[in-house]
């Protein structure tokens, strides 16, 4: 479960979202825009789909639940 101020832990496919679920993945893209979150796969590209929420990247807005899919060393960062 995220939420508003938390740092993501792992990678985490999103599987629920509220409407204004936003993450800053500023740290690992560089980018300051906000990214706002999404249930559905938003590209092939696992690093720029909306429905994936990166370890290290901060929510900023909203809350949401998402399932581990990659942990310590395995994840993107």
């Amino acid at each position: 479960y995220v939420k508003l101020g938390n740092k993501v832990a792992a990678d985490l496919r999103l599987v629920s979202v509220s409407a204004d679920l936003k993450f800053d993945k500023s740290i690992l893209t560089g980018e300051s825009k906000q990214i706002a979150a999404t249930t559905e796969s938003t590209s092939e590209n696992f690093l720029e789909s909306c429905n994936i929420a990166l370890q290290g990247s901060l929510c900023v807005g909203g809350s949401g639940l998402g399932i581990v899919i990659q942990t310590a060393d395995s994840t993107v960062l």
